[in-house]
């Protein structure tokens, strides 16, 4: 059984990202992002979803999301 930090590696090149302890997600998937108190951002995907960006993550995850807008 692989790690998350592994999986987010082996991942990484097909949208998925970390944005939390225990969660990556594909953003892909992201139908919105909102900005919330405490520089917390919540990811809305086109399943009805929503899950929280860590403010831990949020600058990695920023980071990720200018990384993929240039190579799309």
């Amino acid at each position: 059984m692989k790690t998350l930090a592994e999986c987010e590696e082996l991942l990484w090149n097909y949208g998925f990202v970390r944005v939390s302890k225990s969660n990556l997600i594909n953003i892909f998937r992201i139908k919105q992002l909102k900005p919330d108190l405490n520089m917390k951002v919540y990811a809305y995907f086109d399943n009805g979803e929503r899950i929280c960006v860590n403010r831990s993550y949020k600058k990695e995850f920023d980071q990720y999301l200018q990384k993929m807008r240039r190579m799309v």
